[in-house]
């Protein structure tokens, strides 16, 4: 079952990063150095174009494997492994679009407490899944003066009755 879902994860990463159609029509020879050609159009590693190559027939079986097999006789294979695999070469997109969203949220008055409760992740990976700056989403430190702080009346809800009970502050007495 977890080999199917992982398949299924592929192939539509597949789809989604390397459309079949604009795919097709660029890779011309399915070979080692024609991918590693269009590997910084692409963005994405000559693995992974291997792969979505013989998800689209482009390639059989046994093709793949002979691609594959190169690809470990040269050193490409594992992490920062493949040409162009440096961020000199290649740089990381940083993305813009989610920035700019939350940005223009926090502007609107949501709290940047609301937007990463919502977002139910730590703190410094929503702020590098949005290219935000470390530090964002740390609200600002407030400053209120105790003697000058407005007292609210504290309320709860009966659980029970669902009524609302209200704890009015208590005055010092001299």
């Amino acid at each position: 079952m977890n080999k199917q879902i992982e398949q299924q994860a592929h192939r539509f990463a597949g789809a989604f990063l390397l459309p079949r159609e604009a795919f097709r029509f660029e890779v011309t020879r399915p070979t080692l150095d024609y991918f590693c050609a269009l590997k910084k159009r692409w963005g994405m590693s000559i693995a992974t174009m291997i792969y979505r190559a013989f998800d689209l027939g482009m390639i059989d079986e046994q093709e793949k494997s002979v691609l594959y097999r190169n690809l470990t006789r040269r050193g490409w294979r594992g992490p920062l492994q493949e040409p162009f695999d440096s961020p000199s070469k290649m740089p990381i997109e940083r993305p813009r679009i989610i920035r700019r969203g939350l940005r223009v949220v926090i502007e609107l008055g949501t709290s940047k407490v609301a937007i990463k409760a919502a977002m139910n992740l730590p703190e410094k990976e929503i702020e590098q899944i949005a290219g935000l700056e470390p530090g964002f989403l740390r609200p600002a430190a407030e400053v209120r003066s105790l003697a000058t702080a407005k007292r609210q009346t504290l309320k709860a809800v009966d659980v029970e009755s669902g009524e609302v009970i209200e704890f009015p502050h208590a005055t010092k007495r001299s």
